[in-house]
Parts: structure tokens; C-alpha cells; sequence
């Protein structure tokens, strides 16, 4: 009985406004609580979106740097496989259409695939005289051809490429034995 009357003074001095005068349903937010709560997860995003953001930068220069490795990779195998006689030896500079002509007319597949936008492909191919003993007394037509036999072809490949305005490079070399 006590219970039920002061349940009734409750609901008469409050009514349906509730204690604080306003007919906000219980349990509910204030605009500050809210906007507290905005701020608070602002400044736990903020270092997410930074992470993903380089995250992104990260991958995308990995993605170049496997670009220009299998440009230069491919270029450098082309050039493997293609007998000492048909490399473009003194070849210097950028790779030209045509590079490989000589090899194309003896019948081997010389197809480089076509570099992507800002990428360039660059060839430096040189002939490395190595000291050999050379018997004397063979003629002289001999001697020549057996030094010229003895050399190991270098071949440097270069991929340059932008990245944020700064000029990127890969160097890949070989050699392969002239015989």
C-alpha cells in the first residue's frame, strides 16, 4: 500500500516529462554526449585511414619495382638466348624498334613486350676482352681469331621510370661467353 502511494506521488509530481522536465524518452544521448562520441572515434579513424593510406603507397611502388624487373628480365633472357654473333654488340641508349633486326632475319623471336607508360628500357651491351695465352708460332689469322674467340659479352639492362617526380632506376647485368 505504501509502495503504490508513493508510485502515485511519483507519477503525479513527474508525470510523463520525467524527472528532468523534458520529454526526452529515457535513456537517450544530449547533443554533447553525441558529439563527444564523434570525436572520440574522428581520433581513432584518423590513424587507421594514415596506415592504409601508405599502405597503399607501399604497394603500389612494390608493383613498379616487379614491373620493371620482369621488363628487364625479359630483355635480358631475349638476349641469352640468342647466339654471341647476333647480340647488337656497341648497342648504347634506349631500345629502339628494330634493335634486334639481324636476329629476327636468322629466324629467332625477338618480341619484347610493349613497356607500360612512364617506363623505358635501356641497353648497354659491351664486348670484354679477357687475357687468354695464345701459343706463339700459330699464324696470325689464328692468333686474331682465337683473341676475338676469348671475350665475355656484358650486357647491362636499365628500366627507368617517375615515381613522384623522382626518377627510379633498375640495373640488371649478365655476361655471356663469346665463342
Amino acid at each position: 500500500m505504501e509502495r503504490e502511494r508513493d508510485m502515485w506521488r511519483f507519477w503525479r509530481t513527474h508525470g510523463r516529462t520525467g524527472p528532468r522536465g523534458w520529454n526526452a524518452p529515457r535513456g537517450a544521448f544530449s547533443l554533447l554526449e553525441v558529439l563527444i562520441a564523434v570525436v572520440v572515434i574522428a581520433l581513432a579513424l584518423v590513424p587507421i585511414f594514415s596506415v592504409m593510406t601508405t599502405s597503399h603507397k607501399d604497394v603500389r611502388s612494390a608493383m613498379e619495382e616487379v614491373i620493371a624487373s620482369n621488363l628487364a628480365s625479359e630483355l635480358l633472357e631475349t638476349l641469352q638466348a640468342l647466339p654471341a654473333p647476333l647480340i647488337p654488340l656497341g648497342h648504347a641508349g634506349e631500345l629502339q624498334a628494330g634493335a634486334f633486326a639481324a636476329a629476327e632475319a636468322a629466324g629467332y623471336r625477338t618480341t619484347l613486350a610493349d613497356c607500360p607508360p612512364g617506363f623505358t628500357r635501356h641497353l648497354f651491351v659491351e664486348l670484354l676482352p679477357i687475357e687468354s695465352s695464345i701459343p706463339a708460332g700459330l699464324p696470325r689469322e689464328v692468333q686474331e681469331r682465337a683473341a676475338s674467340a676469348s671475350a665475355v659479352i656484358e650486357m647491362r639492362v636499365e628500366i627507368r621510370w617517375q615515381k613522384q617526380g623522382r626518377d627510379r632506376t633498375l640495373f640488371l647485368v649478365t655476361t655471356k661467353g663469346r665463342y
